[in-house]
């Protein structure tokens, strides 16, 4: 088992290896009419964090659609543990959105969040 001081060098380590910065959306909706509809969604930053996007070369990559092959662009995301996100936030590297396809918190150390993302239509 890890000492504090050894998993907070290990965070220290991992963070050194984030080479790139995103941007985490959140959604939130206008007021509703009376009858429930309306309610514009509007996407908004509600951070930004250090973080490395690897593409995610697998079969899932290419999936059936409409019995027509498609190109899907995965990602994985790893970013420092104590990031704010959830899954529904969106992500944007580059010039891309991109969705939160899972989001795994469930690690042993705790040392980085790990999402999988999917870049938005």
């Amino acid at each position: 088992m890890m000492t504090d001081a050894e998993l907070t060098q290990l965070r220290a380590d991992i963070l050194e290896t984030l080479d790139t910065t995103v941007v985490i959306q959140r959604v939130t909706h206008g007021t509703a009419d009376p009858y429930g509809y309306g309610g514009t969604a509007t996407w908004a930053a509600i951070g930004t964090a250090a973080a490395r996007v690897d593409p995610v070369a697998n079969s899932r990559g290419r999936e059936l659609i409409a019995a027509k092959e498609s190109a899907t662009d995965y990602r994985q995301l790893t970013i420092p543990y104590d990031t704010t996100i959830a899954q529904g936030d969106r992500v944007v590297y580059g010039s891309k959105t991109y969705e939160i396809r899972t989001l795994s918190d469930d690690h042993s150390l705790r040392a980085v969040r790990r999402a999988e993302l999917v870049v938005t239509k």
